[in-house]
């Protein structure tokens, strides 16, 4: 079967267009003619993304996800449709209108993570991409002072916690791109008593929004999952990407409201959840896709010690 140029993601829409108007529209017509793609592309880099991917055994891949551990949400009933937490290796996309509850679980995770694996936690620190200007340390304060009424015999330090958190605000599309390279440098060298256990971007569709182009805007939502379903399978990392709700007409012709990421991206999605305020204070969460769990929703609560379980 032949591969279209089309599918080689890292290209830019410039250069495949190159390609294409110079008659190339296939893989194999430029597999062996190392001087036509020096016209377009560094040969190197074309080389390595024609590599077939490697195989793995079915019971190999399943010991391999076994091994991944999970992050608690600090909720039972997220947990629950979650299958014990936000799962390490993989990428979990939170979409919601504003105001839905997003960042609140953000924020929780961040902590959340710090703590042992006997209390749901991966004793590790945070990495927190934030594209909206919307980080808090007032408001991780007070979710710290709601871990210390749950742990009571736990010693938490709000300056270590808020320490274990770090925190990128970014403002263009240019700099998640140079965020990410350097992040490539600190995973490699960081020590095994500091490591990264969970990487937040909050949100990604409100830097790829601004682009006109929707095939681009595709192109780099690929792009940059791809980057991070690598980190988070290299590093046994929890990924938490944050969408947008737009409006989008499905094929029916009907109007709805989905993720800014839309359909041709939610497959980079280990599990989507879709998040709903119901009330002042009171929430709701419904699982959009899981491999294993049937599409249910749970109610939860927020407030000014974190979140809690509506029973």
């Amino acid at each position: 079967m032949l591969r279209p140029l089309a599918s080689l993601h890292n290209f830019s829409e410039e250069i495949i267009d190159n390609f294409h108007k110079n008659g190339y529209f296939f893989v194999e017509d430029i597999d062996n003619s190392p001087e036509i793609i020096e016209r377009f592309v560094n040969v190197k880099v074309m080389k390595n993304f024609m590599i077939p991917p490697l195989t793995l055994l079915a019971l190999d891949h399943w010991q391999a996800e076994l091994e991944y551990q999970k992050l608690s949400s600090s909720s039972k009933l997220l947990d629950k449709i979650l299958d014990g937490g936000f799962q390490c290796g993989t990428i979990t996309e939170l979409c919601g209108a504003q105001g839905s509850g997003k960042t609140q679980i953000c924020f929780q995770a961040c902590l959340h993570v710090q703590l042992s694996r006997e209390l749901g936690g991966l004793n590790g620190r945070a990495l927190y991409i934030d594209t909206r200007n919307a980080f808090s340390l007032q408001r991780i304060n007070d979710l710290i002072e709601g871990y210390k009424k749950l742990y009571p015999r736990l010693k938490i330090s709000n300056d270590l916690m808020a320490q274990n958190i770090q925190i990128a605000t970014l403002g263009k599309l240019e700099e998640l791109s140079t965020t990410i390279e350097k992040l490539k440098n600190t995973l490699v060298n960081q020590t095994k008593n500091n490591l990264i256990r969970l990487i937040i971007i909050d949100s990604l569709s409100f830097l790829i929004m601004s682009v006109e182009e929707p095939s681009l805007r595709v192109r780099l939502y690929l792009n940059i999952l791809d980057e991070l379903q690598k980190l988070a399978s290299k590093y046994n990392i929890a990924v938490i990407v944050v969408n947008e709700l737009v409006t989008q007409i499905n094929l029916k012709g009907k109007i709805i409201f989905d993720s800014a990421g839309g359909q041709s991206v939610s497959s980079r999605f280990f599990k989507r959840l879709q998040l709903t305020r119901t009330a002042s204070s009171k929430f709701a969460v419904k699982l959009l896709k899981s491999s294993i769990m049937e599409q249910i929703t749970v109610p939860f609560s927020i407030d000014t010690d974190g979140i809690r379980d509506l029973v």
